[in-house]
């Protein structure tokens, strides 16, 4: 199940879970949420955290088979599982006990277990874009702050829907717009930590601004990281975007569902097209393909790629 699945779920708790995603905010949350559900009281003797790496089987089965105190669930939650052949079974044993045990709930946080192992899974991959922004609205309502449209869309981008990102980057926003209760694109270019994706947005608008300068003083920073080849990876998806812009004659709503994006970024990118010309977004998709050849044969490194599009 999805994370937005998970609170409405636990009017019905099941015997074990597997907690997995790339969002450590919404991890957490999971955790939180079962933690509230299971244990009402006398958490000292009903939580237990145990890391797997330093048990076995035998270290867990007193745990497994205990009964809650003064409650009517125990959480057990499991770190770093790991299957391979020989705790092969582990996980049915665990599984097993637990069952035996209906008053007792197992998490496994983060394991490594390959396929299908039966067990419910609440998935805390990142929020796509509509759900991630639903969230940051209702965040600076609770705030009474507004913010404006391009705003929204700048932190959505940079922030590439991570609430991890946004949970230590929002509150430096609303303490700095707390007089206004108003949140610009300024706003935020300035207080945002500078990571890869706000490098990749000021790299595609000098692009769409034509400006050779700006472009090649970020890649002038980009060059002392190591991100250099997710950046072309990433502009291979904006010069996609621009050119099925460019040559498509669908409306917006059909080549945002067509390409799994906003159509406020495609009517944005119409008007960069319409002020540049098609021609010029139909050339650099062909440069970008012909140097992305060029990377994959090893005839040229992703760095003098990405100059070689300023040109």
């Amino acid at each position: 199940m999805k994370f937005l699945e998970l609170a409405n779920s636990l009017k019905d708790i099941k015997t074990a879970y597997i907690i997995k995603g790339d969002d450590d905010f919404l991890k957490s949350k999971a955790l939180n949420l079962l933690k509230e559900a299971c244990i009402k009281q006398f958490e000292d003797f009903n939580y237990f955290r145990v890391d797997f790496s330093a048990k076995n089987m035998s270290d867990l089965n007193e745990l497994l088979t205990t009964l809650p105190i003064g409650d009517d669930t125990r959480l057990l939650i499991i770190d770093n599982f790991l299957l391979n052949n020989e705790n092969a079974n582990c996980i049915n044993k665990i599984v097993d006990l637990g069952s035996q045990n209906s008053r007792l709930c197992v998490v496994f946080y983060e394991p490594k277990i390959s396929g299908n192992s039966g067990i419910e899974v609440i998935d805390c991959s990142k929020l796509d874009t509509n759900t991630f922004e639903r969230w940051v609205l209702s965040f600076l309502k609770k705030n009474d702050l507004r913010i404006d449209k391009m705003a929204l869309e700048y932190i959505s981008f940079v922030s590439d829907c991570d609430l991890t990102f946004c949970n230590s980057e929002l509150p430096k926003v609303v303490a700095y717009c707390d007089e206004t209760k108003h949140i610009t694109i300024n706003d935020v270019k300035l207080l945002l930590t500078k990571n890869e994706n706000y490098f990749i947005y000021n790299l595609t608008n000098s692009i769409d601004e034509k400006n050779n300068e700006k472009y090649n003083a970020i890649l002038n920073t980009l060059m002392q990281t190591e991100m250099v080849g997710n950046v072309f990876t990433f502009m291979g998806s904006y010069f996609k975007k621009m050119f099925y812009c460019a040559i498509s004659n669908e409306n917006d709503e059909e080549i945002a569902l067509n390409l799994n994006i906003k159509p406020y970024a495609i009517k944005k990118s119409k008007e960069n097209i319409k002020k540049n010309g098609k021609l010029f977004y139909i050339n650099l998709f062909q440069k970008y393909v012909e140097n992305d050849t060029n990377i994959k044969s090893g005839k040229i490194s992703p760095l003098n790629a990405l100059y070689s599009l300023a040109m």
